[in-house]
């Protein structure tokens, strides 16, 4: 018989992932423009030319996955989307796109 925490840990992560699949692949643009700043006026930042719904949608495409939430920050004088993904191996990613020309930006 298992120990009592493994059933706890089995029962846990059960309930997360009937929580995951049953949220349905079309959160990530409903997310992306409801957690934005006070600063995104219909899904985009001031002085960006993409929506974060957009941003949220390039980074799906590109690395797979979930896409758990969008944040809009400054940098330089130009608006960033930090892009929050659960990949597929259960690992979460946070990728970068440029509000202006939608790439994304690495290090």
């Amino acid at each position: 018989m298992a120990p009592r925490r493994t059933i706890i840990y089995r029962c846990l992560f059960s309930c997360m992932l009937i929580v995951f699949v049953s949220a349905g692949p079309g959160t990530a643009a409903t997310y992306a423009q409801t957690a934005a700043p006070a600063s995104v006026q219909n899904g985009t930042a001031a002085g960006a030319q993409i929506a974060a719904a957009d941003a949220a949608e390039i980074v799906r495409k590109q690395y797979g996955g979930r896409v758990m939430g969008v944040e809009a920050r400054q940098r330089d004088g130009r608006v960033i989307y930090q892009v929050r993904i659960l990949q597929e191996n259960g690992r979460m990613r946070t990728v970068r796109v440029d509000g202006n020309s939608g790439k994304i930006i690495t290090r």
